[in-house]
């Protein structure tokens, strides 16, 4: 399980935005980088489509474990969930 997980957002550019997290996975560290348009999400799944995650999110950094593609797609539901809430992207957490 994936502690002390940590994220900042290193750009935002139109809809996207850019974020850098790093975490821990017992003694290993977790890091990564991805890019994601919520706008574009959200237009897709408002479609239906079963693609609107892969359209709308793109690693930056080369997915090497299990637990770093779980970190990102973690901060990218509590992420969404500030954008929904808020309308913007969430600077850190």
């Amino acid at each position: 399980m994936i502690k002390n997980l940590t994220f900042e957002r290193v750009a935002v550019e139109d809809t996207q935005a850019t974020y850098e997290f790093q975490g821990m996975n017992g003694d290993e560290p977790v890091t990564g980088l991805f890019e994601l348009n919520l706008k574009r999400y959200m237009e897709l799944e408002s479609e239906g489509s079963d693609e609107a995650l892969h359209h709308a999110l793109y690693w930056l950094s080369p997915i090497q474990s299990d637990a770093q593609y779980w970190a990102g797609m973690r901060l990218f539901f509590r992420i969404y969930k500030h954008y929904l809430e808020q309308g913007t992207y969430i600077e850190q957490g």
